[in-house]
């Protein structure tokens, strides 16, 4: 393995003999001979040391690569990584502390890298793969950041697909009719390695991260290119029962509109000259609204003849419990020719139904809504019951 680090021509930064010794031991087991304990192996081993099993082959790239480290140094690991990998080494700065991880799993190289950032990018570090050399890379360190745009791979966005999770490249992402702009301003939110940069004549954003970020940067420039259809609903009812003047008395006023008005600012409503056919246009919630309070009023003629005395009420319900509330009285007014329906805007039930049925829903709401009665055991020193 050859590294390079300027911080190496010291003696004390070198990795201790025991975990060379370790990885040698590793390095030469046979693939078949199971699980090697490279701390055992070593001539003294020490708590901290690398504690780890490699199986290489001929080909660097399908080494494969276990983690069981405990307590062991940064610097370990990555000599661990880079003797595995077969690949140079350059450190400039690592994190502090020391690393335990244990994974039954068998990696590559690069899946290796891959795995090792998931614990390094939170700590302000990166490694970064360029051919046969891998680096470590300080993210708060600016000339350590100009090595990561040296070394970081330029990839397509369409193979960004095929990169790993936490694969540290560089992209260049078209932004279409979007201005840079509105990107970065949109962007702004997530926590990148570096600020994206703008080239302004092709209108296109050069952004270095994990393939993961970069994935989820084009998700978001993805909505500010298409963003969400703001327009409004259309839809079509074919009334049985009765016609759009009747139904309009009985639900115009659940729907904000004005005595013999059609149209509102959320919904407007037209007929046919048979007054059967309507055709809506309006919110999402406001054209379902109405198709709840149509299989409410559009009645046949028979259920009319029962609900004579009918009218259209509604019930404001208090709290969080419209859903109990509505399915309660579903059960107990089931049987009764009347038609419910809740309306979460205004938190109440709406009822066709007649007075006496509209005066048992309101002792229905109520008692569902009465406070609970507290239970408690009080235990009694002198006094007598």
């Amino acid at each position: 393995m050859q590294e390079t680090a300027a911080a190496e021509s010291s003696p004390a930064t070198k990795p201790p003999a025991a975990s060379e010794s370790a990885a040698e031991s590793a390095r030469a087991a046979p693939a078949n001979e199971g699980p090697v304990d490279a701390a055992s192996s070593a001539a003294d081993p020490q708590p901290s040391t690398v504690s780890s099993e490699m199986r290489s082959e001929e080909d660097g790239d399908s080494a494969e690569l276990r983690f069981t480290f405990s307590n062991t140094p940064w610097r370990e690991v990555l000599n661990w990584l880079a003797d595995g990998a077969d690949v140079a080494l350059h450190i400039n700065e690592l994190p502090t502390g020391s690393f335990t991880y244990s994974d039954p799993r068998s990696f590559t190289p690069n899946e290796a890298i891959e795995q090792l950032n998931l614990f390094l990018i939170p700590q302000g570090y990166t490694i970064v793969r360029r051919g046969s050399l891998i680096s470590v890379i300080s993210l708060g360190d600016p000339r350590s950041m100009q090595q990561l745009d040296a070394l970081a791979e330029l990839v397509s966005v369409d193979e960004l697909a095929a990169r790993g999770e936490y694969d540290v490249v560089k992209c260049i992402i078209p932004l279409g009719e979007v201005s840079p702009g509105e990107a970065t301003a949109e962007l702004s939110t997530l926590t990148l390695m570096s600020e994206p940069a703008v080239l302004p004549n092709s209108n296109q954003l050069l952004v270095t991260d994990t393939a993961g970020k970069i994935r989820s940067v084009l998700a978001i420039l993805r909505t500010l290119e298409e963003p969400e259809s703001d327009e409004p609903t259309v839809q079509q009812f074919v009334l049985k029962h009765t016609d759009l003047e009747n139904l309009l008395l009985a639900v115009g006023p659940h729907l904000g509109l004005e005595p013999n008005q059609r149209a509102g600012f959320d919904i407007s409503i037209s007929a046919d000259a048979t007054g059967k056919q309507l055709f809506v246009t309006g919110t999402e919630e406001k054209v379902e609204l109405l198709e709840n309070l149509i299989t409410m009023v559009d009645m046949p003629a028979a259920a009319e003849d029962q609900l004579s005395q009918a009218i259209l009420r509604s019930h404001p319900v208090s709290g969080e419990n419209l859903q109990t509330v509505y399915d309660v009285l579903q059960t107990l007014l089931g049987k009764q020719s009347i038609r419910l329906s809740m309306e979460p805007e205004t938190n109440s039930i709406v009822a066709w139904a007649d007075p006496a049925t509209h005066d048992e829903i309101v002792q229905t709401i109520e008692e569902l809504q009465a406070p609970a009665v507290d239970f408690a055991v009080i235990s009694l020193n002198k006094v007598d019951p």
